[in-house]
C-alpha cells in the first residue's frame, strides 16, 4: 500500500495499536473503525482477501461528515419541530395543570385556614378529578362542622340565658347533624318528669313554655326507657309512641326517624335527653355515623347544661342568702317590717316604667340582664349595713328609751318625790291638827307633780316640736329631788361602773336631782367605733357615742333621736356600702355597693354619705331613693309614727322634689305611670287609700304633660 496516503495510513495505525493493547490478533472482516487524521473524524474498515493463496488488504476510510450529512440535516430539522411543538403546546401544558393544580392549593389553603381556625366560606372550585372534587366537599363540610362547633362553644360562654342558650345549642346540634327537628327533655325536681327546654322544627324555634312535662309513665314513653338507662336509641316516631307534647306540631309529617341520646352529667347522672328526627331513613352506614356525630354534640349540651344548673344553683342560693339577710334585718327590727322586701319591689317598677316609656328623658334608658340582676341584688342589700345598728336605736319610740323606755323609772322618782311630800306634810302634822291650808298646799304640790310627770311623759313621745319655753320647763322639773338612800353602784355592770367611777361617790342618804345629765350618760367613741380615714365618707362623725343624759334627749326638738342616735341610723348606709365593697362582686355586678349605698343621697348634696349631686348619681340610684322615701312614708308597722294618708305621701314627697331632694322627672314617671297607685293597694290598708288628683301634684312641679291621670 502506498504509505503515502497518510489518512489510510493512519486507519492502519489505529487498527494495530487497538490490537496491541488488546492483546488480540488481526482478524479483519470488515468492522468499522473510527478515528481521526488531518483534523478531522473519519470512519474506516480493513477488510482481508485472500486469493489463491495471495492476501490482500482493502483499506477503506471515508470522512465522517459526508457519511452523517443527511442524519444532521434530519436532527437539526426534528428539534426545529419539536421546538415549535412544545411552544405552542406550553399554554395548554400550563391551562390544564392549572385546571387540575387550582383545587389542590384550594385545598391547601383551606387545611391552612381551618389550622387557624379560619372558617369563611369561598366559592367552591370544580375539579376535573372526581375524587380531588369529592375531598373538596369533605374539607368544605368538615370546616362547616368545625365553625358551628366553634360556635356552640361560644355561645356556651356568651349567652347567660339559660333558655336562649339551650335553643341556640339545639339549632347548631340540628344543623350539624343535618335533622329536620330536635327538642331538649331536661328531668324536672319531680323524679320521673322531664320538661321540655328547647324545641325546633324545620329551622324554626317552637316556645316551649306552655308545654306541660313529660312522665315516665306515660304509655309513649315506652320506646324510650332505654334513654333512662343511659343508651342512644334510634327508631321510628309514629302515632304510638309520639309523645303528646309534640303531636300538634309532628302529626302531619309522621312517621319520621329519630335518634335519641341521653345527657349526663360527668358522674353519669342523667340530665335529660336530646331527641332529633327526620322525615327520612338513612342507610345503615350513614345513620350510625350520625349517630356518632349526635353523641359528640351532646357532650357539649351536656357540659352547657351541667354548668349552667350549677349557676343557676348558686345564683339562687346567693339570691336566697340575700333575701335571707334581708329578712333578717327585717326580722330584727319588728318595726321596720317588710322594708327591705318592700324597697326593691318599688325600685323594679319605677325601672320597669323608664324602660317601657319610648320618649322624654327616659327614651334611651335601659337595662340589660346583667343590670337587672345588679339592680335585684342592690335593692335587697340596700340596708344590709343595718345588722350592725343597735335594735334601741333603730327602734328608739321615745327619746329617753334604751333597752327599756326609762320613762318608767321617770315616773317612779315622781312618785317617790309625791311620797315624800306626803310623808314630810305626816311628819309635821303628827301632834297637831291638820290646817287645812297645808292640805290644800300638799294637794296643790301633788297636782303639779302629776302636770309635771305627764308634760315630761308628752315630750317624751316626741311626735310635736320643742319650744324653747318647754325645753325650759323640763330644766324646771330637772330641779326637783328625791333622796336615794341606796348604793346605785350594786348590783351594776363592770362598764357602767366605770362610767359611775368618772364622778366621786356622795354618802347617802342623798338628794338626786329628778332629771339629769350625769357624766355617767356619756359614752365616749373610741377608736374601734370610730371611722377609719380612708373612707371617703362626708357625713360629719359626732365626738361621743350616745349621749343617755336625761335632759339632753328630752329637749331633743324634732323627733326622739339625739345627734349621736341620728349619726348611729346613719351609719347604717356607710356600713352597707363597706360590707359590699368586701364582697368579691363579678364584674357584671360591679356597681352593687354605689347603687345599694346611695339612696340617702339628694339631688342637691346635701344627702349622705358622699353628699352626691344629681349628675353624680345613677338613675337606679335616683329610682331607689323615691322608693325608700315612699316606703317610708306609707309603711304602717313604724313604732315612732302612723303610716300617711297616700295622698300625704305624695304631698310630701312633692315637697322633697321642689327643695331638690328627690329626682323631678323620676316622681314624674313614678306619678304617671300609676306605680304609687298600683303599689298603695298591693300593700297599704284601705283607710289609707284616700282620693288623689296627680294632675294638681304635676302642676305644682311645673309639669303639664300627662300621660297618664290617675285617682286612687
Amino acid at each position: 500500500m502506498d504509505k503515502q496516503i497518510p489518512v489510510l495510513q493512519k486507519l492502519l495505525d489505529t487498527q494495530e495499536s487497538s490490537l496491541v493493547s488488546n492483546n488480540q490478533q488481526a482478524n479483519n472482516n470488515g468492522n468499522s473503525i473510527m478515528f481521526e487524521a488531518q483534523g478531522k473524524h473519519w470512519y474506516g474498515s480493513i477488510v482481508d482477501i485472500d486469493n489463491s493463496g495471495n492476501k490482500y488488504q482493502l483499506v477503506i476510510a471515508t470522512p465522517a461528515s459526508y457519511l452523517t450529512a443527511d442524519a444532521n440535516s434530519i436532527r437539526n430539522h426534528s428539534t426545529l419541530i419539536a421546538f415549535i411543538l412544545l411552544m405552542l403546546s406550553l399554554p395548554l401544558v400550563w391551562y390544564f395543570s392549572r385546571k387540575i393544580s387550582n383545587p389542590l392549593i384550594r385545598l391547601r389553603q383551606d387545611a391552612d385556614s381551618i389550622s387557624n381556625l379560619h372558617f369563611e366560606e369561598r366559592e367552591s372550585e370544580h375539579s376535573m378529578i372526581e375524587e380531588v372534587d369529592e375531598l373538596h366537599k369533605s374539607m368544605s363540610k368538615m370546616k362547616s362542622t368545625l365553625k358551628q362547633f366553634i360556635s356552640m362553644g361560644n355561645m356556651l360562654t356568651a349567652e347567660n340565658n339559660f333558655f336562649r342558650q339551650m335553643q341556640g345549642l339545639l339549632s347548631e346540634t340540628t344543623e350539624i347533624a343535618a335533622m329536620t327537628g330536635g327538642i331538649i327533655f331536661l328531668a324536672d325536681k319531680q323524679e320521673g318528669h322531664f320538661t321540655p327546654t328547647a324545641f325546633r322544627w324545620n329551622g324554626e324555634n317552637i316556645p316551649v313554655a306552655e308545654m306541660s312535662s313529660l312522665s315516665i309513665t306515660e304509655d309513649s314513653f315506652t320506646t324510650f326507657q332505654p334513654v333512662l338507662e343511659g343508651k342512644t336509641i334510634a327508631g321510628t316516631l309514629n302515632k304510638e309512641n309520639i309523645f303528646r307534647q309534640l303531636q300538634d306540631f309532628l302529626q302531619p309529617y309522621l312517621p319520621l326517624r329519630f335518634v335519641a341520646v341521653p345527657m349526663k352529667t360527668h358522674d353519669k347522672q342523667l340530665l335529660g335527653f336530646l331527641l332529633l328526627f327526620n322525615p327520612y331513613q338513612l342507610n345503615a352506614e350513614r345513620e350510625r355515623s350520625k349517630i356518632q356525630l349526635v353523641n359528640a354534640l351532646v357532650g357539649s349540651l351536656s357540659v352547657s347544661v351541667e354548668t349552667q344548673q350549677l349557676l343557676q344553683e348558686q345564683k339562687n342560693l346567693l339570691n336566697a342568702f340575700i333575701e335571707l339577710i334581708a329578712g333578717a334585718i327585717d326580722a330584727k327590727s319588728a318595726y321596720t317590717g317588710g322594708h327591705c322586701q318592700r324597697v326593691p319591689e318599688i325600685t323594679k317598677m319605677l325601672a320597669r316604667a323608664a324602660v317601657n316609656i319610648k320618649e322624654g328623658p327616659f327614651a334611651n334608658f335601659n337595662l340589660s340582664e346583667n343590670e337587672w340582676e345588679e339592680l335585684h341584688t342592690a335593692c335587697w342589700l340596700h340596708d344590709c349595713g343595718k345588722i350592725t345598728t343597735p335594735e334601741f336605736v333603730v327602734d328608739k319610740s321615745t327619746k329617753l328609751e334604751l333597752i327599756y323606755d326609762r320613762i318608767h323609772e321617770i315616773r317612779m322618782r315622781f312618785e317617790v318625790i309625791k311620797r315624800e311630800k306626803e310623808i314630810d306634810f305626816l311628819r309635821r302634822n303628827a301632834t297637831v291638827n291638820v290646817n287645812e291650808t297645808d292640805q290644800q298646799a300638799l294637794a296643790a304640790e301633788l297636782r303639779q307633780l302629776d302636770d309635771d310627770f305627764y308634760f315630761i311623759a308628752h315630750c317624751n313621745i316626741g311626735g310635736e316640736f320643742m319650744s324653747d319655753d318647754a325645753i325650759a320647763r323640763i330644766q324646771q322639773i330637772a330641779g326637783y329631788h328625791w333622796t336615794r338612800t341606796l348604793d346605785d353602784n350594786a348590783g351594776i355592770a363592770q362598764e357602767e361602773r366605770e362610767r359611775k367611777a368618772r364622778q366621786p361617790a356622795t354618802p347617802l342618804p342623798v338628794q338626786e336631782s329628778l332629771l339629769a345629765d350625769k357624766k355617767e350618760h356619756i359614752i365616749y367613741r373610741d377608736n374601734k367605733n370610730k371611722r377609719p380615714e380612708y373612707y371617703d365618707f362626708k357625713l360629719p362623725e359626732p365626738p361621743l357615742l350616745y349621749n343617755r343624759g336625761e335632759i339632753y334627749n328630752l329637749s331633743i326638738r324634732r323627733g326622739t333621736l339625739t345627734e349621736e342616735d341620728r349619726y348611729k341610723i346613719n351609719e347604717h348606709i356607710m356600713q352597707t356600702i363597706v360590707m359590699l365593697k368586701k364582697l368579691p362582686f363579678p364584674r357584671t355586678m360591679a356597681n352593687v355597693p354605689s347603687i345599694a349605698g346611695g339612696h340617702h343621697e339628694r339631688m342637691d348634696g346635701k344627702g349622705y354619705p358622699y353628699q352626691l349631686t344629681y349628675k353624680q348619681m345613677s338613675i337606679p340610684v335616683r329610682m331607689m331613693a323615691i322608693a325608700d322615701v315612699f316606703e317610708a312614708l306609707t309603711a304602717a308597722d313604724r313604732p315612732y309614727k302612723p303610716g300617711k294618708l297616700l295622698s300625704e305621701a305624695l304631698n310630701i314627697m312633692l315637697n322633697m322634689v321642689n327643695e331638690n331632694h328627690l329626682d323631678r322627672e323620676l316622681f314624674i314617671l313614678f306619678l304617671e305611670s300609676g306605680i304609687w297607685h298600683e303599689y298603695a293597694i298591693a300593700h297599704l290598708k284601705a283607710d289609707k287609700i284616700d282620693d288623689v288628683d296627680i294632675s294638681v301634684i304635676l302642676q305644682k312641679i311645673g309639669h303639664q304633660n300627662i300621660v297618664l291621670a290617675q285617682s286612687a
